[in-house]
């Protein structure tokens, strides 16, 4: 489809001054730790970026310049996830530092600060198919390729109704996962009230009843469609970011697809624990599902639920993770996980404890929801507005 008449056409090149990161020799230690943010492309799973696990000391940034500031966009040029999507993450708050993997885009004058994101995640799949791969086999956006490309551009008035709109759904979505931390940051605390002066011991096996997964037959298309049930893997997990529950995952299965493998459905409520490789994820299904071999779920007794199931299995994650073996990958078997030892907090704890922290694992999961479906609509919306397909009216 061809923009409208009043768009104009530019290479990336033109609408943005790129510049490159690098990182600070990891030898000398009173470079790191600062007070400066410092990212890698695994810091980048949100399209916002304002702070990082990793800092720098002014020393640091001697070496590391220059800082991507508050409204420059950073993307990822050079990392194995390329091969799944792109990663673009606005720079807010404050100055970042990057490494050497990251560009950070400044706009010129063709383009606004505040539209240069949508234009980039609006134009997506044109961008990811520009990803080749380097002879060692890592995936990469060439400079030379990634700023050739052309992009259709509104005019600036229509820019800024576009960001607008956006911008109110982006700020709601990650409003709503900062809330979401900050309440799932209330758990450790909760819990070790609930558990303080404990001296009463059960295993986890007596937390519940404790399952495996399964993977269907990928050579047998009927396992796999019709999507009837949600399946999800280690990769899923991670993809939560610390978020405490999962709603679904990337792909479905079907019931034939259930039946033929070792793979569970369990219900609502089952608090999941990555088990094989990436070990220690844990989260709370939201809805039925089934899991693959890479976890152990605990169907939790009526007496204890979830919420007291998920925050003990986080508390002896260490523990748990030390029971794992293997040749080809660390697992930690149902068996050896049964047997762990944890505290039993006295009955009235133990309500006290439900009472609180169950609400909060509400309140992460409504988020969740409504995030969802926050991102549908704009997802849905964001590359008809891009493309002109959707016009917005405008004041001049």
């Amino acid at each position: 489809m061809a923009p409208p008449e009043d768009w104009s056409i530019h290479a990336l090149g033109d609408l943005v001054h790129p510049r490159s990161g690098s990182t600070p020799t990891r030898s000398r230690p009173e470079l790191w730790d600062g007070n400066t943010p410092w990212v890698g492309p695994a810091d980048l799973y949100a399209r916002t970026v304002s702070s990082s696990p990793e800092s720098l000391t002014p020393e640091g940034l001697r070496q590391a310049a220059p800082l991507a500031v508050p409204d420059e966009v950073l993307v990822v040029v050079r990392s194995m996830a390329l091969g799944k999507r792109l990663f673009f993450a606005q720079v807010r708050d404050r100055p970042i530092a990057f490494n050497q993997d990251i560009k950070a885009l400044r706009v010129r004058d063709r383009v606004l600060a505040c539209y240069l994101p949508h234009l980039l995640w609006g134009h997506h799949d044109v961008l990811h198919g520009l990803v080749d791969e380097a002879s060692h086999g890592t995936k990469r956006l060439r400079s030379e390729v990634l700023f050739g490309q052309e992009l259709a551009v509104p005019p600036p008035a229509e820019q800024r109704a576009i960001a607008s709109i956006l911008g109110v759904l982006d700020d709601k979505i990650e409003s709503n996962r900062r809330l979401g931390t900050s309440l799932h940051a209330l758990l450790p605390a909760l819990f070790d009230a609930c558990i303080a002066q404990t001296t009463r011991k059960i295993t986890l096996g007596d937390l519940g009843r404790v399952v495996g997964g399964g993977t269907p037959s990928s050579s047998e298309p009927t396992f796999w469609a019709p999507d009837e049930v949600a399946w999800i893997t280690p990769k899923d997990m991670t993809a939560l970011n610390d978020t405490p529950v999962i709603a679904r995952g990337a792909r479905h299965i079907s019931r034939a697809g259930l039946d033929s493998s070792s793979a569970k459905l369990v219900p609502a409520g089952t608090v999941v624990y990555t088990s094989r490789a990436t070990l220690g994820v844990i989260a709370v299904t939201q809805e039925p599902m089934a899991t693959n071999q890479g976890f152990i779920s605990v169907l939790p007794n009526e007496r204890y639920g979830s919420a007291f199931v998920y925050c003990t299995l986080a508390c002896l994650r260490d523990q748990i993770n030390a029971k794992a073996n293997g040749s080809t990958f660390m697992e930690v078997n149902k068996t050896n996980f049964k047997a762990v030892t944890c505290p039993l907090p006295e009955r009235e704890r133990l309500r006290q404890f439900r009472q609180r922290a169950e609400p909060v694992f509400d309140q992460v999961g409504a988020l969740s929801r409504e995030s969802r479906t926050l991102t549908a609509i704009r997802d849905a919306l964001l590359p008809k507005l891009v493309s002109g397909q959707i016009r917005l009216p405008v004041t001049q």
